[in-house]
């Protein structure tokens, strides 16, 4: 409680999950992160526009574009802690996580990490700009087509 997540915010985060992961499968899409997070209550959750945070989380996306709860809510707590020292309280909170996950979900399931969400916001970057060059190429020749007719 000292560093500012109680036992409320861990129980609010695992309602909130089981609503974007009904078949406790321990991930959600990837597409539904911006409003996973967005639908939590204060102090994990971010509300929205909140890109340029799921990008700092630089959390893995495994196979299938999908993202593991712990590894959500291991960045939700150290993004309210700020950059924390190993203190004990640190300690005890991640091993609160830990007991709360292990309640919720016996073993954690694995899958095979592709990419992460910086690596995402750099391909998104990229096509945006292929994309809109593209265009522009588009346009120019419909320009000189125009001009030599």
């Amino acid at each position: 409680e000292e560093i500012g997540i109680v036992e409320d915010d861990l129980e609010m985060f695992y309602i909130r999950w089981s609503k974007y992961d009904p078949h406790a499968t321990q991930f959600i899409h990837f597409g539904q992160l911006s409003d996973f997070i967005a639908s939590l209550d204060p102090p994990l959750g971010i509300s929205k526009p909140n890109t340029v945070a799921l990008v700092s989380f630089n959390l893995p996306i495994s196979r299938g574009n999908k993202i593991h709860c712990l590894d959500i809510l291991h960045a939700l707590v150290k993004h309210v802690l700020g950059h924390v020292e190993e203190t004990d309280n640190f300690k005890q909170l991640q091993e609160q996580m830990d007991v709360k996950f292990k309640k919720q979900f016996p073993t954690r399931k694995e899958l095979e990490i592709v990419s992460s969400t910086r690596i995402w916001k750099r391909q998104e970057k990229a096509a945006k700009t292929i994309q809109n060059a593209w265009r522009e190429y588009q346009r120019m020749k419909k320009e000189k087509e125009r001009s030599n007719s």
